[in-house]
């Protein structure tokens, strides 16, 4: 099990809920909101990272953000290049 008592546990804490709070304020700013493949990458690389001290589940976790991340990469340039 991974050890939360940590400074890198709290300093990713911090900073996800900075991130958030961006996301939140600029918002309405954006052009192109983050789709919901992306939100759940995000996650699941996160948990990877603070559960990496077991290498398969941390492994596993950050693989399935970074595959989530690809479909939603392609996904986004199939939608770009159809015709209108």
């Amino acid at each position: 099990m991974a050890n939360l008592s940590g400074p890198y546990f709290l300093i990713t804490i911090v900073v996800l809920a900075i991130l958030v709070i961006l996301l939140v304020i600029t918002g309405e700013q954006m052009k192109t909101r983050p789709s919901g493949w992306a939100f759940l990458a995000f996650p699941l690389i996160v948990a990877g990272i603070v559960f990496g001290e077991d290498r398969l589940i941390g492994y596993g976790l950050i693989g399935a953000g970074v595959l989530l991340a690809f479909i939603d990469i392609i996904v986004r340039y199939r939608n770009q290049k159809l015709p209108k």
